[in-house]
């Protein structure tokens, strides 16, 4: 439930709350030379408090700022592998609609609350799709995997019936999505290894019923599987292997989240140049308060 709560704050709720303790805290901070003229470690704690919150929005801001500017967006055909940016169309791999609205989409997420005895607003219920979706551009195509991923829905819904109140992001079906995170190509074709290794549970298993063992292998008719008859059967054990696979399968180019977990995994409905600007300005205004905070705990002490 934690991360559920951290996920919904920082994505949507970081930059007003932090703008909205500010207030709270410089109305505070101002009423005290009237309340308390001669308490200033009250003050410089009030300036400490809102330097540290600012310090940690300014941070969470920042990182994201960096993380879109310095990885280039690279189409899915020519990828490496490793950490990327990617922006492409959003495509089903299995048809799903959101849950209120009906809408077409690749991911969806829904909060419920309910009004409790005092009249508040109290999280009742939350949902969220797990599925992968097919991410496209003119060179190819890839899987994306939502799961730990921050989400930025490119439409939001909300909802008010019957003392409920419904709150729905989605990422719909056909909308260019913008994807930060960790590719993997997967070769669908099996080593060497691995089919040879499959070819000799087959023999294996093939010992299980001798009679039909010799009949098939023995072909000196000496009523025995020798040395080089039992390698007959395990080559033939690896073409029968080889047959199930389709040696002309495409890789297959998967996204998910990275391996290390202090980097960011992104899912954005909103253009990587929106998202650059927006994370700036709010980089930029934390960091200003950040600095009259600290000017003012100092100028207090």
């Amino acid at each position: 439930m934690y991360s559920l709560f951290y996920r919904k704050f920082t994505s949507y709720y970081l930059n007003p709350a932090t703008l909205c303790f500010f207030t709270a805290l410089t109305i505070v901070f101002i009423s005290s030379f009237k309340l308390a003229p001669e308490d200033d470690g009250y003050r410089i704690a009030i300036a400490l408090l809102l330097a540290i919150v600012c310090g940690f929005a300014c941070a969470f801001n920042l990182r994201r700022f960096l993380g879109i500017e310095e990885t280039p967006i690279s189409s899915i055909g020519a990828a490496a592998q490793g950490y990327i940016e990617l922006l492409g169309y959003a495509r089903s791999l299995t048809p799903m609609k959101s849950p209120i609205h009906g809408i077409p989409c690749v991911w969806y997420r829904l909060w419920v609350y309910a009004r409790n005895d005092h009249g508040l607003w109290q999280l009742e219920d939350y949902q969220s799709s797990h599925n992968s979706f097919t991410l496209s551009d003119q060179s190819g195509e890839c899987e994306v995997n939502p799961d730990g991923a921050e989400v930025i829905a490119a439409i939001r819904h909300q909802k008010q019936q019957h003392d409920h109140r419904y709150i729905e992001d989605v990422l719909p079906v056909g909308k260019q999505i913008y994807v930060l995170g960790e590719l993997d190509t997967l070769n669908q074709q099996p080593s060497e290894h691995d089919l040879w290794r499959e070819a000799n549970q087959l023999a294996v298993s093939w010992k299980q019923n001798p009679a039909k063992l010799k009949a098939r292998f023995d072909h000196n008719l000496n009523g025995m599987i020798d040395l080089h008859e039992w390698e007959l059967a395990r080559h033939e054990a690896y073409h029968e292997v080889s047959r199930k696979y389709d040696p002309h399968a495409e890789e297959k180019h998967v996204i998910s989240r990275p391996k290390n977990q202090d980097r960011l995994y992104l899912l954005s409905g909103v253009s990587p140049h929106k998202l650059r600007e927006r994370y700036r300005f709010w980089a930029w205004l934390h960091f200003a308060i950040f600095s009259v905070a600290a000017a003012a705990s100092i100028w207090q002490g």
